[in-house]
């Protein structure tokens, strides 16, 4: 896309500023966490919460300081800047330094974008350490937001978590205990994307056959035909899916070569931000000569979406949209080539598993069971295998399939199965029958869809999983193909950890992890 001669030598201005700012803030961050942030509003050099109550009144301090530092900055020199700390945060050579700033500087960044669609009255900053004085307000804000939920999903008597400069310095044994496990729950939750195998071996090795594939699937052929997509998730997907789903795939790659070639990188190609001019009024680019000329749209920030998001997930906005304007005067775009690739990424994943308003295209189930859900059972069950027990699927009319046999159930219970049964392992030599029922999950990004989730998982049991276990296992108990003296254990097993799962003898749910452990234990204990 052609700039114009003022825009391009504006640009390049951007481009020294960037450089620098960016070495300095590097500096900041790496000497002074957030003292700053937290003298400004405890008056002193640590914040202490000792309930849900001193935890909301921290917190709205912390909030109304971060608007304040992100309201005073310049978007055009900010958003550059800051679309680069995303880089080096968790992908370049200063990642180690920075990492712990990385969601801090996206949420940054949502917090700035306003200041393109609302300026500020007075001259904005474009100075580093001003950019920094940001960065860390928003970072404490954040480190309280974290432990928002934790004192209202978890508190007991007595809990109090002390915030200093360095980050926790004190806290009870309870909120450590939970801490950790929350630690532990999302620790790289970006590399656990069930999709990403799939999208790295497509988009990232050939991008221009991958974009040639989408095409002829948007011509009218196959998605099983193309040769690039054998045997992969992309190949899963039916010939009557939306074909809205291909369309977002079409428009990252776009942006992707797009970002590739107004790539600003000073050592390491691609590590680098982009900034691109559009035509007056023009939000997104626009393809001509097409009946979906507006294929990026979604692609790019605007200021209805962006109000409406700010608010719910702002972390997540550069995943969601990798693209949008920095002035509007100019009207000038940045992105980067990272951002729109974790975007193709999340996108994957948005529209395979149940993640609503997040960005993705909803796909038939059929997906979500062949490429996703079926793999996890089949974990399950080598497991369970690899600890001396037979297991299988048994099927809605009561066939069981353990290690490539097949026993029929059903005619050796009078009532009907009450349901399909993920997972049924059972080990001869202990008389061990263990049922599972195996749950892939969505990540909660808020404390209400923790409550949820954790409602459905523990004692609430407010989706009756447990219950329908338990109906499940009462059926088998009847069947001839045990004994009385049989032990029996069923469990919900999740494919990665969350904080505060309850271990109650009736309602067990396992990660994988934990999931071996009780087998180990019940085997020592048979």
């Amino acid at each position: 896309m052609k700039m114009t001669q003022n825009n391009r030598e504006f640009v390049n201005k951007i481009y020294i500023h960037t450089y620098k700012t960016n070495l300095r803030l590097i500096q900041i961050l790496s000497s002074t966490p957030c003292s700053i942030a937290i003298k400004n509003i405890s008056k002193s050099n640590s914040i202490l919460i000792t309930d849900l109550i001193s935890c909301n009144q921290w917190l709205e301090l912390a909030k109304e300081q971060a608007l304040l530092k992100c309201k005073k900055l310049s978007p055009v020199y900010a958003i550059p800047s800051l679309l680069q700390a995303i880089n080096d945060s968790y992908y370049g050579k200063s990642r180690k330094t920075l990492i712990k700033f990385g969601i801090a500087i996206k949420l940054t960044l949502a917090l700035v974008a306003e200041n393109v669609y609302e300026p500020s009255r007075t001259d904005p900053s474009k100075r580093a350490e001003d950019i920094a004085d940001a960065i860390q307000s928003v970072f404490l804000f954040h480190q309280l937001f974290l432990m928002h939920p934790i004192f209202q999903l978890h508190y007991e008597i007595g809990d109090f978590i002390e915030l200093t400069p360095v980050g926790i310095s004190k806290m009870s044994e309870n909120i450590r205990e939970i801490n950790s496990e929350y630690f532990i729950a999302y620790a790289k939750r970006g590399e656990l994307h069930r999709t990403l195998e799939a999208v790295l071996e497509n988009v990232w090795q050939n991008p221009l056959l991958f974009k040639e594939a989408i095409l002829n699937i948007l011509g009218g052929q196959c998605p099983k035909d193309q040769t690039i997509f054998a045997s992969n998730i992309f190949g899963a997907i039916p010939a009557n899916a939306d074909k809205e789903f291909w369309i977002g795939l079409l428009g990252r790659i776009d942006l992707l070569l797009l970002a590739g070639q107004h790539d600003h990188s000073m050592n390491e190609p691609l590590r680098g931000y982009a900034i691109f001019e559009l035509p007056a009024g023009r939000l997104f680019p626009v393809y001509e000569n097409t009946d979906d000329a507006n294929i990026m749209e979604n692609l790019f920030w605007n200021q209805s979406w962006y109000k409406r998001k700010r608010n719910d997930d702002a972390e997540h906005m550069i995943v969601e949209r990798p693209a949008l304007q920095i002035s509007q005067k100019r009207n000038l775009f940045a992105t980067s080539f990272l951002a729109v690739g974790d975007s193709l990424n999340w996108y994957v994943e948005a529209s395979v598993l149940p993640y609503p308003d997040s960005g993705g295209v909803s796909l038939p189930d059929t997906v979500f069971n062949k490429m996703i859900s079926e793999p996890f059972e089949k974990d399950v069950c080598s497991l369970f295998r690899n600890h001396g027990f037979i297991a299988g699927k048994v099927t809605a009319k009561g066939t069981w399939k353990p290690n490539d046999t097949v026993i029929d159930l059903s005619p050796l219970s009078q009532a009907s199965i009450p349901g399909e049964i993920d997972v049924l392992a059972f080990n001869k030599d202990y008389n061990i029958a263990w049922l599972s029922e195996c749950k892939v999950l969505s990540y909660p990004f808020s404390s209400n869809r923790m409550r949820n989730l954790l409602s459905k998982l523990n004692e609430t049991d407010s989706e009756a999983f447990h219950a329908k276990l338990n109906k499940k296992m009462l059926w088998l108990k009847e069947n001839k193909h045990f004994n009385d003296d049989t032990y029996w254990v069923k469990t919900l097993v999740i494919d990665r950890p969350l904080p505060r799962i309850n271990q109650n003898k009736n309602f067990m749910t396992f990660d994988l992890v934990t999931l071996e452990n009780a087998i180990k234990e019940a085997i020592k204990n048979a």
